[in-house]
């Protein structure tokens, strides 16, 4: 029996996973993948869950393993086991409050960046409350082509795709951290750290 609900699990996750993997909202916008594992299927296939993400400049993927150019950065917070489908919902509110995000830094609309900057705030901090119990730090970052079910991992990753796991990392714990203590919260610095995470994205995209 628990078996069988471990597969109708991963189906589930499966099908979740395929269906959190939206296309660019905008023709003719930059965009870049980033994939987060969520767990492993009872026969050892690894689960994605994967965001697009809007850049200034997509470069010709110099970083990218020679031998993967369709490949897209993944990111893993995790060391330890976590119930997949708390990381299926916090990988959801991740890809959404950093879209926010990165809609903010594109923007020449102040006022429309700032507004989309608070969205992306408050989205991050609900991402962070549904790991709340869950130490957020970088585990390891890599590369995956999700289709082929292939990863990549380098002894000494790019620095920009290390900065980008770190910063998101450093980012979710402050937000552990503000829901913890609210009256010590610095979301602001928490969203800085989320700010850097773009910039390493952007700088790493454009490469």
């Amino acid at each position: 029996m628990r078996l069988v609900q471990r597969f109708l699990i991963a189906v589930a996750l499966v099908a979740a996973a395929i269906f959190v993997i939206p296309t660019p909202a905008q023709a003719g916008g930059n965009y870049m993948r980033v994939c987060f594992p969520v767990g492993e299927t009872p026969w050892g296939t690894t689960i994605w869950d994967c965001y697009w993400i809007e850049v200034p400049v997509l470069g010709p993927k110099n970083p990218w393993p020679p031998e993967c150019w369709v490949c897209d950065p993944q990111l893993d917070f995790w060391k330890d086991y976590v119930d997949p489908a708390v990381l299926h919902e916090f990988d959801a509110l991740l890809g959404k409050g950093f879209g926010l995000l990165a809609e903010s830094h594109l923007t020449k609309d102040e006022k429309l960046a700032e507004v989309l900057r608070a969205q992306a705030t408050e989205v991050l901090l609900e991402a962070a409350a549904v790991v709340e119990k869950y130490p957020a730090e970088l585990y390891r970052v890599g590369w995956v082509d999700v289709e082929n079910g292939k990863e990549y991992f380098e002894p000494d990753p790019h620095p920009w795709l290390t900065g980008l796991g770190k910063e998101l990392a450093e980012g979710t714990a402050l937000m552990q951290q503000a829901l913890n203590d609210p009256k010590n919260a610095d979301l602001d610095k928490a969203m800085a750290h989320f700010d850097a995470a773009y910039e390493n994205l952007a700088e790493l995209a454009a490469v």
